[in-house]
């Protein structure tokens, strides 16, 4: 633990209180989303007591919201992004709730926020900057063809859960981690934890994206913005961590798997 100890003194100039951490990052570059969400799943990783790999499968071409390496637990909570609604499989902006997995598959729930409502497949938001790709029609980027898609997920329920089982691969393609989200993945979303703005003095920022993040968190208490100054050095410690390959998902999930029972932490609520 003392890379993490360090990490945080230096990001937040003393040892950091419950008070401090934040659970959700807002930027509005895609670039800072996922390289924000590859840290701090890596930190949080590190307070869960079973975990699982999941590797990226690869980019792709034209979706806005790129999928990336992660480690999963269970109860940790996903968002689901996809261009293109497939047969069983869950619902783009809704949130997903890791159950289980094995070797085969990985189980998730829909959100009990989310239970009761009417889903409705929407076209994702243009991104507000570092667009990835050129948003273009991309029938031919998910075309698995409906019988590979049943084979990719499985829609059941058991009372009022709505389950999904998934490949390992469908679940890369369709699960963000919520470490970081840009603002325009926030919209109609109730962020019930602690919330970090950043970007505010963007040029690219509007007052409309300002008042519609603020009004996210359920208390007033638990939004933080991070001034331009901390965010400059929070993101260059993350990509140069990054870059030196001190932040190993792969590697953490192995040291995490091969702890003994007596090492092994007490499941954790926190980066849920």
């Amino acid at each position: 633990m003392p890379e993490i100890a360090d990490w945080l003194v230096e990001h937040f100039g003393h040892v950091p209180t419950a008070q401090d951490l934040c659970h959700c990052y807002i930027p509005i570059r895609h670039r800072d989303r996922v390289a924000i969400n590859h840290a701090m799943n890596w930190l949080w990783a590190e307070y869960q007591s079973e975990v699982l790999f999941v590797p990226c499968e690869g980019e792709k071409p034209g979706w806005t919201m790129q999928p990336q390496d992660m480690i999963v637990w269970k109860g940790m909570e996903m968002l689901c992004y996809s261009r293109k609604y497939s047969k069983n499989s869950p619902v783009t902006g809704a949130v997903y709730v890791v159950d289980s997995w094995d070797s085969n598959k990985i189980t998730v729930s829909l959100h009990p926020d989310y239970v009761g409502k009417k889903l409705v497949e929407a076209p994702p938001a243009a991104p507000v900057d570092d667009a990835e790709g050129d948003g273009s029609d991309d029938e031919a980027l998910e075309d698995l063809g409906e019988a590979a898609v049943d084979r990719a997920a499985v829609r059941r329920q058991a009372g009022d859960k709505v389950i999904y089982d998934l490949t390992h691969k469908r679940f890369s393609e369709l699960m963000r981690p919520q470490f970081a989200l840009v603002y325009a993945s926030i919209q109609g979303r109730t962020i019930k934890n602690r919330l970090c703005l950043m970007d505010v003095k963007s040029d690219k920022m509007t007052v409309r994206d300002i008042i519609t993040a603020m009004s996210r968190p359920t208390k007033q208490s638990d939004l933080r913005v991070m001034s331009y100054a901390a965010q400059k050095n929070f993101l260059e410690s993350i990509n140069e961590r990054i870059a030196a390959k001190q932040l190993d998902l792969h590697a953490k999930a192995l040291e995490i798997a091969g702890r003994v029972s007596s090492e092994r932490r007490t499941p954790s609520r926190v980066g849920r």
